[in-house]
């Protein structure tokens, strides 16, 4: 999992994901992505990405939607 957050919520992203590794979770199988909406778009356009997962606003929902549609990726979206 590529977990790219809020740049609002990016101690709280540490955090948890510190708790995860704490309580075993293997290494490698959650990575946190800090950065804004460029980040954002360069992570869902990796081949290595297989899907995406948004919480955001409508205009992150529209570019998301554009990216995973031209790669032919699912994209699960929770928007506004």
């Amino acid at each position: 999992v590529v977990w790219k957050p809020s740049p609002y919520g990016a101690a709280v992203a540490e955090l948890i994901a510190s708790c995860w590794r704490e309580a075993g979770l293997p290494s490698g199988a959650l990575q946190v992505v800090q950065g804004d909406a460029s980040t954002a778009r360069l992570v869902m356009r990796e081949p290595e990405i297989s899907a995406v997962t948004l919480s955001g606003g409508m205009a992150a929902g529209y570019l998301a939607r554009a990216i995973c549609a031209r790669r032919g990726i699912p994209l699960q979206a929770e928007l506004g």
